[in-house]
């Protein structure tokens, strides 16, 4: 697109997510630099390292599009899908900023991924503890995920430390559902919140564990390479933020070709 086309400004402000639109214009100045501070950062690690590129990837509720925008300029290709539309509204004008041919971002409820196709990777980030049917939801990251999933979630603990830090609480007690232990949650309108349903099911972290594993990831790993940042590591302790790599064996080559080497 033509310079003179574009858009100026974005249908909002940006919320969260800071990365260059383009040479020097930065989408929330000031803030944190997605891909520089130390979560983005080991999401990207983790992508490089386990799926790399030219792997097809989805960035699911990408809200802005800050991680979409990093994986595709890192060579991936990548589907960015977003159901809230004024987040969407915002994704189409970053496309427009980035002019990325190997981006896409789509307007959907993410429970439809697998009317996208299949994925080498997935990003789950910010996005399992906004639902009410999360272990269903895992299932299904499994049946499209080829290689890689990272899910960054809040979680429920047997001790209920998050009863006195989030809110609205629905259920004080560890409660089953669909299976699994966790608590209710409510759901507060807004950018980050929900699509189509007013309350979600915050997993306790060993359920959600056997979840990945029972959804086909037979390697499940949970990630630390931050520790070195204490401000990091506070903030995520203290809003019960945990940040999961789930993998897949690797396809294998045919066995005769595997004989020939």
């Amino acid at each position: 697109m033509s310079p003179l086309l574009r858009r100026r400004r974005p249908p909002r402000k940006f919320s969260a997510h800071n990365f260059e639109l383009r040479p020097g214009k930065w989408s929330l100045p000031g803030a944190p630099r997605i891909g520089a501070e130390p979560i983005s950062a080991s999401y990207l690690r983790t992508f490089a390292q386990l799926c790399p590129p030219p792997a097809r990837v989805a960035d699911l509720g990408c809200l802005e599009g800050g991680y979409s925008v990093l994986l595709a300029r890192a060579g991936y290709e990548v589907v960015g899908i977003e159901g809230q539309p004024e987040n969407f509204a915002v994704c189409q004008w970053v496309a427009e900023q980035v002019e990325l041919s190997n981006l896409r971002f789509v307007q959907d409820d993410v429970r439809n991924i697998g009317d996208h196709g299949g994925f080498d990777g997935v990003l789950c980030a910010g996005l399992l503890y906004h639902l009410d049917r999360p272990v269903e939801f895992l299932r299904t990251l499994g049946e499209v995920t080829r290689r890689l999933l990272i899910v960054s979630a809040n979680h429920a603990t047997r001790e209920g430390r998050e009863v006195e830090v989030f809110a609205p609480l629905l259920a004080a007690e560890l409660t089953e559902h669909e299976g699994r232990l966790g608590r209710w949650f409510g759901e507060q309108p807004g950018p980050w919140s929900s699509l189509g349903n007013e309350r979600s099911f915050w997993l306790e972290k060993d359920d959600l564990l056997r979840t990945l594993i029972a959804a086909g990831f037979p390697s499940v790993f949970q990630q630390f390479d931050w520790l070195a940042d204490a401000e990091t590591s506070r903030r995520l302790a203290e809003r019960m933020v945990s940040v999961f790599v789930a993998l897949k064996e690797p396809a294998q080559a045919p066995t005769a070709a595997r004989n020939s080497s």
